[in-house]
């Protein structure tokens, strides 16, 4: 293994720019005595500062400064010459994409590409892409979307995603501490913890692509387009798009950073992000989510209407028996059964304009609609 840090001294800690430099093939073969070379998330975390200090000393003068505040969005059309806007978060690193993940994986996919054990592949996407209309469904006689559609374009399928339905999309942030928060956690029984003493031999990674100008800003990237929903909100939630054939991992726009795991470090994150509640609130639009992926919820005939819209070819009758052969229920009604009530409907749309309406019009730059970002 070959790289500018000496593996022979156990005092030398590689910068986080030299673990960039190591192939797929020397992460899998490093021992542990090894591992104990790279730098820990907070290397990760004063690396991804000084990005953020540079943007701000670039963009210290004029308008440009405010498309480096959190908590702002600027309004960019979904294409160049089209009239389409997205709200895009904005942070101090706004054009800068990061994800975390807490364990390298070599071949990284999406989970509508990853290998199944209990029913086929293709049975599986079919049924994923039902659940996640099923969730689009409900989304879309939602009075609150039904105003913002109006006059800006919503990427339903990467809010589905967001939702822990499956998708084709692999999930990006343009913060740091949320790239940094999945990177030094682990999921159990329905929440997160931070990486313990136990797990000290173990690697993450967070990927990181260069800062972006317009023009060369990737097409599978999609911002989320607006930022109602609680959860991809305070996660500054954007998704890359894949291909079955595609790997994370060999992208070129994004550089690799590996990372030791250290249990101070992880739980330094970890109370930083609230024990996980600044990333994941109460939201009863997860709620819905979880309700949905449940393997005895019913598909509505309004997902499988819904399904028309994202490339399903296969006629109602083929779906039901596909459905039936997977022991997934189907109900012929076009409410979805997880949709909320009336009333319930009714108070978040008076939530909605009473308070979270002002707050966004409020955080919404006044700039030129820039282009060209997806």
């Amino acid at each position: 293994m070959s790289t500018h840090c000496d593996y022979a001294s156990n005092y030398l800690i590689m910068t986080v720019l030299e673990t960039t430099q190591l192939t797929s093939e020397q992460i899998k073969s490093m021992t542990d005595e090894q591992k104990k070379d790279l730098p820990t998330i907070i290397d990760v975390l004063e690396y991804l500062s000084s990005i953020e200090n540079a943007n701000m000393r670039e963009n210290l003068r004029g308008g440009m400064r405010d498309l480096f505040v959190q908590g702002k969005y600027a309004v960019m059309s979904d294409q160049a010459w089209t009239n389409i806007p997205k709200l895009y978060p904005c942070s101090q690193t706004t054009f800068t994409l990061m994800r975390g993940e807490s364990s390298y994986h070599a071949d990284s996919h999406p989970s509508l590409y990853r290998p199944q054990t209990t029913m086929t592949d293709e049975d599986y996407r079919l049924i994923s892409r039902l659940r996640a209309c099923e969730f689009i469904a409900i989304m879309k006689r939602n009075r609150v979307v039904q105003e913002l559609a109006k006059f800006c374009k919503i990427e339903y399928m990467a809010i589905a995603q967001h939702y822990g339905l499956a998708t084709e999309f692999m999930d990006v942030t343009n913060q740091k501490w949320v790239a940094a928060f999945f990177a030094t956690t682990k999921y159990e029984n329905g929440n997160y913890k931070p990486f313990d003493p136990g797990d000290e031999n173990k690697i993450g990674v967070v990927y990181v692509g260069e800062p972006l100008a317009h023009e060369t800003y990737p097409d599978n990237i999609r911002a989320m387009g607006f930022h109602y929903f609680e959860r991809p909100t305070r996660q500054n939630a954007l998704v890359y798009e894949m291909k079955e054939t595609d790997n994370f991992d060999a992208i070129p726009f994004f550089k690799r950073i590996m990372f030791r795991h250290d249990a101070a470090a992880s739980e330094f994150v970890f109370k930083m992000c609230y024990d996980q509640l600044r990333y994941f609130p109460k939201d009863d639009w997860a709620t819905i989510a979880e309700q949905i992926r449940r393997l005895d919820y019913p598909i509505s005939q309004a997902a499988i209407s819904e399904c028309r819209n994202y490339g399903v070819t296969q006629t109602d009758d083929e779906i039901k028996e596909i459905l039936q052969r997977n022991h997934i229920l189907f109900e012929a009604s076009d409410t979805p059964k997880a949709m909320p009530s009336q009333p319930q409907m009714d108070e978040e749309f008076r939530i909605w304009e009473t308070y979270l309406l002002p707050h966004l019009a409020r955080n919404i730059l006044r700039l030129p609609t820039f282009y060209r970002v997806p």
